[in-house]
């Protein structure tokens, strides 16, 4: 019966929708000249101090240390020196030093941003899998269409996660092509996916893509149609809240939990993940009458 009214409901979801939900102010558009514009990209790593080179490696040693505020200390200084320590830290990476690793990135996350993706493309292609899956995923956050190459060729790689991070990254710039792999990872490791997919996708909200994913959710099995409406949260609009709306009824619990969540997240609340069965059927009702 769902799939039958599917197509009348998405039509009723491109016309105004008034009568369902309650009236809207438009954002007021910026005024001349006050858009915000994306941060100039670098070309070159800003050059560092010979002496600060020194410190780079004695500071990374630090991180192999027990002691916790060392690594602190450590981690503190090597942000103080600036992006110029990256492409020295990048030479430090290393496939048998995972601890190290995460240490490095952690100094990454708080020095490097869109105004690097540039330099950062070029480490996409390294031979070190735990180089490209920190790039990637990072170039993927910053939802740049200037990276759209770097993240269609990441979608080849060998590794998954690598090419998950591509993948997620082409979604979140309207492109549909991969929203099938999208959809599958979130039904197979919504758990592990879901704290990227809410950072990226919402750039990528509007009414394309909420149609783009309600058509694979009426198409699909009650796994797909639960892994679906987990994106629609971030991909869909509030106007087409009559699309989550319609699974409030469905007879599988993950799809009508999912479509509570859908609901919440379109009105501005919180999803809850661990939502009970008992929860679930309240719940339901309430966002029915919304």
């Amino acid at each position: 019966m769902m799939r039958s009214v599917f197509p009348f409901l998405l039509c009723c979801s491109l016309q105004p929708c008034s009568a369902l939900l309650p009236a809207q102010t438009p954002p007021a558009a910026p005024e001349k000249g006050q858009e915000k514009k994306p941060p100039a990209k670098l070309q070159e790593w800003p050059a560092l101090k010979p002496a600060d080179q020194d410190r780079v490696a004695s500071l990374v040693s630090q991180f192999r240390k027990d002691k916790p505020e060392g690594r602190k200390a450590a981690a503190d200084n090597l942000v103080a020196l600036g992006d110029g320590t990256t492409p020295y830290l990048i030479r430090l990476i290393s496939d048998r030093d995972e601890a190290t690793n995460e240490q490095i990135f952690a100094v990454f996350d708080r020095v490097l941003g869109p105004q690097h993706a540039a330099l950062l493309a070029r480490e996409c292609k390294s031979n070190k899998p735990d180089i490209r899956r920190y790039f990637v995923r990072r170039l993927c956050s910053f939802v740049d269409p200037d990276m759209k190459p770097v993240l269609q060729a990441a979608t080849k790689d060998t590794d998954s996660d690598i090419a998950f991070f591509g993948q997620l990254g082409l979604l979140a710039l309207r492109d549909t092509s991969t929203l099938d792999a999208v959809i599958d990872r979130s039904r197979t490791d919504w758990n592990g996916i879901r704290a990227l997919a809410a950072e990226v996708l919402p750039a990528a909200r509007s009414d394309e893509m909420g149609r783009a994913v309600a058509e694979k959710i009426a198409k699909g099995t009650t796994q797909v149609q639960a892994a679906g409406l987990r994106l629609f949260r971030y991909l869909g609009t509030k106007e087409q809240a009559v699309i989550p709306r319609t699974y409030l009824t469905a007879e599988d619990s993950n799809v009508k939990k999912e479509a509570i969540n859908a609901m919440r997240a379109l009105y501005g609340e919180q999803p809850i993940e661990n939502l009970s069965v008992f929860d679930s059927f309240r719940m339901a009702k309430e966002w029915a009458n919304k």
